[in-house]
């Protein structure tokens, strides 16, 4: 899957697109940088120059849409959380200090202008704000899909019983 997601990759950028030889995008480029590097695949010289894709867009150089920002944020923020510079680590700082300073003092959402509505854009922007070692909640091994367990339950717990309905 990474090696579909690196015919993606401009060798002049070193961004990334939606399709092969496409028109690399913000969001996109930080969703694969994030899916390569979470993967622990891809060689190297993929790795720096879909860095470099995303500094452009994050120093400025490379317009960022406005459209799906919080989107691109949330995977520019994972692929930020595993760089060890210190440059990415200030790109990381600067976009939650852009999130913090947008957040709506009246009921504590975010509203962007993102089409995924108020909802979504405060679950993105909460899971970016996350401290760095916050480990990414995801299913444990053998949980049956679409059964809740308490937020408390210890690791192979089993689910609570389905809800009932009034």
């Amino acid at each position: 899957a990474c090696k579909y997601l690196s015919t993606g990759q401009s060798v002049v950028t070193g961004g990334f697109s939606y399709t092969p030889n496409g028109v690399g995008t913000f969001s996109c480029t930080a969703a694969s940088l994030s899916a390569m590097r979470s993967a622990g695949v891809g060689n190297p010289e993929s790795l720096d120059r879909g860095a470099a894709g995303l500094a452009a867009y994050l120093d400025g150089s490379e317009k960022i849409e406005r459209l799906w920002r919080l989107y691109g944020y949330f995977f520019a923020a994972e692929a930020l959380r595993l760089a060890k510079d210190d440059r990415q680590q200030e790109w990381l700082a600067s976009i939650r200090k852009e999130l913090t300073d947008g957040q709506q003092m009246d009921n504590g959402s975010w509203n962007d202008v993102d089409p995924i509505g108020p909802a979504f854009s405060t679950a993105l922007a909460i899971q970016i704000l996350l401290p760095d070692d916050t480990p990414v909640p995801g299913p444990e091994p053998g949980d049956a899909p679409n059964k809740e367990k308490p937020a408390d339950a210890a690791p192979g717990a089993a689910a609570a019983p389905p809800m009932p309905t009034v």
